[in-house]
């Protein structure tokens, strides 16, 4: 159920494995949001507003790890992201007596948080991809990175009309390089989800 169509994104209602789902086959999406808190809160309010507006230990467990995004309209996404973390982890130690530790590379975090603050609003969402859903996970780690984004490459093959029914599923990429748009391509017309080649996600955790 669809409820806003913004520049930033598009809204949808559902219950988590509708959710769940749109992180493993939404082609042209970069992420996959929940929101799981809201406040009116000043700069140096987010801190509190953080910390006081969500059940952390709902989401964290003792051991699991956090990493924080930040997007804010009025700058300082530094000290936001910083101010973020502080209070998250503040919050668990009241709630849990223990700390969170950083995640360890390559390791994805349990739980990926991401923040927007626009006009003294400010909403927490949790990132039910983990990572970026470009980052598919068909591509070998050898292979250089692509210039062209996978989402990108899935938009084009869709406005090309490959998902219509009755097309002939014949593209050309003559500017072939790491063959993004043409797998983009393949995995449209087979219907193959585009997150299956992802080892894990967090809401596998």
């Amino acid at each position: 159920n669809v409820t806003t169509v913004a520049a930033s994104g598009v809204g949808f209602e559902g219950d988590l494995q509708t959710g769940y789902r749109a992180a493993m086959c939404l082609r042209t999406a970069m992420r996959v949001l929940e929101e799981i808190g809201y406040a009116d809160a000043d700069l140096f309010d987010v801190y509190r507003a953080v910390k006081n507006s969500v059940d952390w230990k709902a989401y964290l467990g003792k051991h699991q790890t956090f990493t924080v995004s930040v997007r804010s309209s009025s700058g300082g996404d530094r000290a936001i992201r910083t101010r973020v973390k502080d209070a998250i982890c503040d919050a668990l130690v009241d709630q849990t007596n223990a700390r969170p530790l950083p995640p360890s590379s390559p390791k994805a975090a349990d739980l990926a948080i991401f923040v927007t603050y626009h006009n003294g609003e400010l909403t927490i969402y949790r990132d039910l991809g983990g990572e970026s859903l470009h980052k598919r996970g068909y591509r070998p780690p050898t292979i250089h990175a692509s210039s062209l984004n996978e989402t990108a490459a899935a938009a084009t093959a869709i406005c090309a009309g490959l998902a219509k029914s009755g097309s002939s599923g014949m593209i050309a990429d003559p500017m072939c390089g790491s063959a993004t748009l043409l797998i983009e391509a393949a995995l449209l017309k087979l219907r193959i989800a585009p997150g299956l080649f992802r080892t894990s996600y967090p809401f596998e955790e």
